[in-house]
């Protein structure tokens, strides 16, 4: 029976074949652009899911006020505020602070010099919080002291032409730090990328920086939050603790959004990356669904 109808469907094709061409030309461009619509609004929509803690992970941004009207929302936030958090909310289990090296940096390995970009000055904390596969080296002890660093495997490979580079000295702008781990290169689907992670302790060294003061809000936050806090409640906190601090930031307050909600919903001020877009992204997907729809 199935072979009797399959003969039939042949012998129709070969009846209307400029018919059945157009139909399964048509039908094939739909489910092509279908399939590719659909591969870009998953991409989108997964930034983060490579991070174990992902769902536990909230960034700590500053909306900054004049009076009582709103001006602008930072991302970046003052060195104090982890340990602070850390130390008053149960809710915190942990605190990383990513201090950007903003523009090209010079680097030099060996007898080779580069021009790099995502270079952050990090706690150790780091490697707790983000899901970074260790390839070789301690990465738990390997931001503890100051001018220490990790690198990602492409990084290492492009400088030394092996992986394996622990120990290894690398000049990065004319101050010799020490390679003590060596990391798997990030997937494309994060909106913090970096090559190159230096020890946060390297910034009183070579700064005067010193993480007790409120001078300026430079550093992005991320905290790692206890299974199930409800960020509603955390940011009520926040508001309340912005307002006992209201001497050093006068009238800001500090406000914790989801890091999966980073990418397509923050677009905030100084951002680590140029966001996506969210009514974008559902607007393809509503397409892809017309594009099926009409092809079938």
């Amino acid at each position: 029976m199935l072979l009797n109808y399959l003969r039939i469907v042949y012998r129709n094709l070969l009846k209307n074949k400029a018919f059945s061409f157009i139909n399964i030309f048509g039908l094939s461009v739909g489910m092509a652009a279908f399939l590719l619509i659909m591969q870009y609004v998953r991409f989108e929509r997964s930034y983060e899911d490579f991070n174990t803690n992902a769902t536990n992970i909230s960034r700590i941004t500053l909306d900054v006020y004049n009076g009582s009207g709103y001006v602008v929302t930072d991302c970046e936030t003052h060195a104090p505020m982890g340990p602070m958090l850390k130390e008053k909310m149960p809710e915190v289990q942990d605190f990383v602070r990513m201090y950007h090296c903003d523009g090209l940096v010079d680097i030099k390995a060996g007898t080779q010099k580069f021009l790099e970009e995502g270079i952050y000055f990090a706690d150790p904390s780091a490697v707790r919080i983000f899901t970074l596969n260790v390839l070789h080296g301690n990465a738990t002890q390997a931001l503890t002291d100051p001018f220490q660093t990790v690198i990602t495997a492409s990084i290492a490979k492009k400088y030394f032409g092996r992986v394996n580079v622990v120990d290894e000295p690398i000049e990065i702008n004319k101050q010799v730090y020490t390679i003590k781990s060596v990391i798997e290169d990030l997937p494309e689907n994060t909106h913090l990328k970096f090559g190159i992670l230096l020890s946060h302790a390297s910034l009183s060294k070579l700064y005067g920086y010193k993480e007790d003061e409120w001078y300026g809000n430079n550093e992005y936050t991320y905290l790692l939050m206890l299974p199930g806090t409800d960020l509603v409640s955390f940011n009520k906190k926040l508001e309340a603790l912005s307002a006992t601090l209201k001497d050093k930031l006068n009238n800001a307050r500090y406000v914790a959004e989801p890091i999966k909600d980073i990418h397509l919903y923050s677009n905030k001020t100084y951002e680590p990356e140029v966001n996506g877009n969210a009514k974008a992204v559902y607007f393809l997907l509503i397409i892809a669904i017309f594009i099926i729809v009409i092809a079938w």
